[in-house]
């Protein structure tokens, strides 16, 4: 019975495998189902066998005493304790407690995480934990495979069955720390299949997370090694590798190789070479100036604004924002500049440490670093250089690294709490046989235990059954509805909007966004995508702090207005884009929503004077000169100050709309009425632009500068569609 208990715990070493089309974000949902799945299921076991076996009762509880006093459990514990409170005191408390699909997090979440920690640690044996790493290994394997199959294929940064090369890359590292824990025991028990596995997957796995491309993953790779080194310099004096070469001197010569290639790398990394092998090309890239280094900076300074006490108060400098409330937070002090290197919404800062003080605050983040400190510490003081050290020193640092610009995932939680059980198991159970432990008679504790657990067990599965699969089948239920194609299925939509669950964010906003299609084309799909408008309506209304959503909203009205040639869904949209403003304030395409409504309704003065607006925000944003372009235009401005606008725009960075149709027309209207006007400089200027964006008419575009040249104003004629 007790392998029964172990087994569905075991079986999450499969949970990177696992992949669900039939639901939003099929890399993400399918494995947080089968996360809380097992879980539950394990927990279920545990307090029935726990009730019905005296014995085990007896064996558990004197487990518990030595593993509850150990300083990763405990500290691991009082920063649970800490996402508690900072959920109950969270401005967006639903998401705080459910979290929401895309992450698989929030409090209910993130308990089956918890949940697996605390189980692994009371009932996982040294053969468990070996178990785990093995399947663990072969996990690693079919991802590499399938990773080098789209490789193949041609695509870039492939990412396997894990949805992102990110946590592909994190999840190789993993991998690395399964291959050298196996190693040490099958060196122990003689085993050559699995030294030859082991060894063969570990620079496997090296060459996966190159194939990502992930260079924080490398970064952390480096990290992982460089310590390492360390380590052995400290402690390697006595262990022999092979003559009279201690490991110490060995880590001196490997230390100095790499110095070596570092400054190679370094002088030489614009060569062509580097730029032909996988990760180095963008390693070669990494400076102060990047792209990505740059947003990763500028989400940290808006983390230190969010969490200051004199911006919001003692609660969330010492409790924070609450978990799935980071993205309120950074929309509220959103940095302008952030638009000039990336348009998307961040809802983490891509940096664990500040991710934990903005959601959790001073206290959570004090009990984050608990957790590490006591791990390093743990592992560093202990006498003997073992397998087991290696493997837990190595995967901590390059764990703690990477995801200083990264973030946790529902692929990579498992492993750190795996790494987090092991380091516990062996601090207090390693080399020691279970039988030593006493199996004193106690009915006081273990009876404690078995409460607790049982009330554990059942809030786990009542989750899992109440919480998590009705929100699963409404996700399926409407996808299926929508991907069939038919109106008179669409219909039914209404049947999945209820209750309300935490997937109805995405069921919503997919429900309106595909209804957008339909508008105006007939009376039926204007009937539903009024009824998408009021589904998404009471969404913000419930959860009002996403500023997107009401942007979605704004522009559904928006499209009502022109549809049905009803004014005054106008104000309505411009009310939404008002409280979209006060969650985001700076953010340019906030503003910029608003400044399209007011175009939409003739109101071209007050558009023009917002999107001024934006565009003093920061001058480097593209996007903010071109829509002053557009709105400049269809407001019958002068054909000079659109020109000038459209140029900042293509001369600004982070500008994308060079091959929009929208923006062709919009030069070839210049063309036309700079040639009315004789304006020889805007025509040059704007045929030379055509020719970079429709390179079929060079040729005639040349023939029309050749003519302004020479001032025959009357021989040039404007190209024909």
């Amino acid at each position: 019975m007790k392998s029964f208990i172990k087994w569905p715990l075991l079986l999450l070493a499969f949970v990177p495998l696992v992949v669900d089309p039939s639901v939003f974000f099929p890399y993400i949902t399918g494995k947080s189902l089968i996360i809380r799945g097992l879980v539950s299921l394990a927990a279920i076991l545990f307090f029935a066998y726990l009730a019905a076996n005296k014995t085990y009762r007896d064996e558990i509880t004197e487990r518990a005493k030595k593993v509850f006093k150990n300083p990763i459990v405990i500290s691991t514990f009082v920063f649970f304790l800490i996402y508690i409170v900072s959920a109950f005191f969270a401005t967006d408390t639903f998401r705080a407690i459910y979290g929401n699909i895309e992450r698989a997090e929030g409090l209910l979440g993130m308990i089956y995480f918890f949940g697996f920690f605390a189980l692994s640690a009371l009932i996982f044996e040294k053969k468990d934990w070996i178990t785990f790493f093995k399947l663990t290994l072969l996990t690693g394997g079919i991802l590499f495979v399938h990773e080098i199959v789209q490789f193949s294929q041609g695509t870039f940064r492939p990412s396997s069955q894990t949805g992102n090369p990110i946590y592909l890359a994190a999840y190789f590292l993993f991998v690395i720390f399964s291959g050298i824990a196996v190693i040490g025991e099958a060196k122990k028990k003689n085993s050559v299949f699995w030294q030859v596995f082991s060894w063969t997957l570990m620079p496997i796995s090296v060459l996966g997370m190159f194939i990502t491309e992930t260079r924080g993953v490398i970064i952390g790779l480096v990290a992982g090694i460089m310590v390492l080194l360390f380590y052995f310099l400290w402690k390697g004096r006595e262990i022999s590798l092979f003559g009279k070469v201690s490991l110490k001197k060995a880590s001196i010569a490997v230390l100095l190789l790499i110095v070596l290639f570092s400054g190679v790398f370094y002088l030489t990394r614009s060569a062509n070479f580097w730029q032909k092998i996988p990760g180095f090309d963008r390693l070669a890239k990494l400076s102060a100036n990047d792209a990505t280094f740059e947003t990763r900076k500028i989400a940290f300074g808006v983390g230190l604004k969010a969490i200051r006490p004199d911006n919001n108060g003692l609660e969330k400098f010492l409790v924070g924002w609450g978990p799935e409330n980071f993205s309120i937070a950074y929309n509220k002090y959103y940095d302008p500049r952030y638009y000039e290197f990336e348009q998307s919404w961040f809802d983490r800062s891509h940096n664990k440490l500040m991710d934990v003080f903005v959601m959790h605050g001073l206290l959570g983040l004090l009990a984050y670093l608990s957790i590490w400190i006591f791990f390093f510490y743990g592992v560093l003081w202990r006498k003997r250089i073992s397998w087991e050290n290696i493997g837990l020193l190595f995967f901590g640092m390059a764990y703690f690294t990477q995801n200083l610009f990264v973030f946790d995932s529902v692929s990579t939680f498992i492993p750190f709490f795996v790494m987090l059980g092991y380091a516990v198991y062996e601090s207090g159970f390693s080399d020691k046989s279970e039988e030593t432990i006493s199996l004193k008679s106690s009915e006081k504790h273990p009876w404690f235990i078995v409460s607790l657990s049982g009330i554990v067990a059942t809030i786990l599965a009542l989750c899992f059954v109440a919480l998590f699969m009705i929100p699963y089948f409404q996700m399926r239920g409407a996808l299926d509805l929508w991907r069939s194609g038919s109106m008179d299925q669409v219909m039914k939509t209404s049947s999945y909007l209820t209750p309300y669950t935490y997937a109805q964010e995405n069921i919503r906003t997919y429900f309106l966004n595909q209804m957008t299609r339909y508008i105006g084309k007939g009376e039926t799909a204007n009937n539903l995508f009024s009824q998408a408008v009021a589904a998404m309506a009471e969404l913000v209304e419930r959860e009002p702090y996403n500023p997107r959503y009401l942007i979605m909203i704004s522009n559904a009205y928006s499209l009502l207005a022109q549809a049905t040639n009803k004014w005054e869904f106008f104000t309505t949209a411009e009310e939404y884009n008002k409280k979209a403003l006060e969650l985001a304030p700076e953010r340019q395409d906030v503003r910029l929503q608003s400044a399209f409504t007011l175009a939409q309704e003739g109101k071209f003065d007050d558009a023009i004077k917002v999107a001024k607006d934006t565009i003093a925000l920061d001058p480097k944003v593209a996007d903010a000169h071109y829509s002053l372009a557009v709105i400049l235009s269809a407001g019958g401005g002068n054909y000079k100050d659109v020109y000038n606008e459209l140029e900042a725009a293509f001369n600004s960075s982070g500008f994308t709309r060079a091959g929009q149709p929208s923006l062709i027309q919009e030069y070839e209207k210049i063309l036309s009425q700079s040639l009315a006007n004789h304006d020889k400089d805007v025509l040059i200027g704007t045929a030379k632009r055509l020719q970079q964006l429709v390179p079929e008419q060079k040729n005639q575009l040349s023939e029309i500068i050749d003519s302004a040249q020479k001032g025959t104003w009357s021989s040039i004629k404007l190209i024909k569609k």
